[in-house]
């Protein structure tokens, strides 16, 4: 964690965020206009890294690192970037769809479904030139972007049947 981690965030997800996007490019009137999409739920980065080490069952321990060390003496850090998005909620309706939990929680079930397969091939798969980011981190992101679609049983075996085809070509 960069900093005291006090510093504050708001994260979106990128299907709330091209929702707003396709909305507003066929809206005449809002061509020219700047428009903030975000998310209204504000976290510090150490409010967001202690879910995320809980939820992943995790012993390691947060570290701390000074800007300075990273960007230099001059660098000063936005404390608070929260978006007001009122401009876009008025001219589309726009409203964030997607809570920061369902977020963490599918990227830990992307991370869990790499990891399970991964150690399912280790050592052998080193052994033979591969490494597991490559051939496993699709099936990750495949089961977690399932997750956050809310694809059915059927759908999500589709996908990860799909993600585990790209590996090989």
């Amino acid at each position: 964690v960069y900093g005291d981690g006090s510093h504050r965030r708001c994260f979106g997800y990128v299907k709330d965020v091209t929702w707003a996007l396709k909305k507003l490019i066929v809206k005449p009137e809002c061509y020219g206009r700047v428009f903030n999409i975000g998310s209204h739920e504000e976290i510090s980065v150490i409010g967001l890294a202690e879910p995320v080490r809980e939820r992943l069952g995790s012993a390691s321990k947060i570290v701390y690192v000074p800007y300075r060390e990273i960007y230099g003496e001059n660098f000063e850090e936005t404390v608070n970037r929260s978006p007001c998005t009122a401009r876009v909620e008025t001219a589309i309706g726009y409203a964030p769809r997607t809570s920061l939990r369902e977020m963490i929680d599918a990227m830990v079930l992307g991370i869990e479904v790499s990891c399970r397969v991964g150690n399912c091939m280790y050592p052998d798969h080193y052994d033979r030139g591969w490494h597991i980011t490559g051939t496993t981190g699709m099936l990750g992101s495949a089961a977690a972007c399932s997750s956050l679609l809310k694809l059915s049983v059927e759908q999500t075996q589709m996908a990860l049947g799909i993600a585990a085809s790209q590996p090989v070509g």
